[in-house]
């Protein structure tokens, strides 16, 4: 018996390539985009993930509390003492970006499921662009039944949809009982639309 093992013996997979250094975004977003055009799915879609977690377009500031207590998000109490300091993140339409993009990479290296689990969690965040989805060259390998059912499930209907309300439809829609308006009244103001006698 040989101590050197055999050959049979499966060699672990190699570690994955260091990722570019990148510092937003954008960059980021970049980097991949080029990484998928030239069918390194893999390698994009790590790209993708870790744009996520890199400064883009969202901003948000927060200011010091006196006395070294850590940070409050503006609004909380004044405080003439503390400074404000930005902190600069991925916005929600660039994580949605990103999400779309890693769905097909998923879906360009055959996992079909993971693909489509990250399309939902796209459409969950608020993305809308259905005509994007069904003409995307890689998403049809999904399937175009299963594209068009999950694109069902959050296209909006109706008015409210129309008007950025839920896709889905509200507790109170479901309910037998009809919707009613809330009664408004101002106290001290004169009803134009009261009968007035002559």
């Amino acid at each position: 018996r040989s101590d050197a093992g055999s050959a049979s013996e499966a060699a672990p997979p190699p570690a994955p390539r260091p990722l570019p250094d990148v510092g937003t975004f954008f960059e980021a977003e970049d980097v991949g985009l080029q990484m998928f055009k030239a069918g390194d799915y893999e390698n994009a879609m790590r790209m993708f993930e870790k744009s996520m977690s890199l400064p883009g377009s969202g901003r948000d500031f927060n200011r010091a509390r006196s006395g070294g207590g850590g940070t409050s998000a503006v609004g909380g109490a004044p405080n003439p003492g503390g400074g404000l300091f930005e902190q600069v993140f991925a916005s929600k339409e660039e994580v949605q970006c990103a999400k779309y993009n890693m769905a097909c990479c998923q879906t360009a290296m055959g996992n079909t499921q993971r693909g489509l689990e990250l399309l939902e969690e796209v459409l969950d965040s608020g993305f809308t662009d259905f005509d994007t989805i069904r003409k995307d060259s890689t998403l049809s390998k999904l399937g175009a039944a299963q594209l068009d059912q999950l694109i069902e499930k959050y296209k909006p209907e109706g008015l409210f949809g129309f008007l950025g309300g839920s896709s889905k439809p509200a507790k109170a829609a479901e309910s037998s009982k009809p919707m009613e308006l809330p009664k408004i009244t101002f106290k001290g103001l004169p009803n134009p639309f009261a009968k007035q006698d002559s």
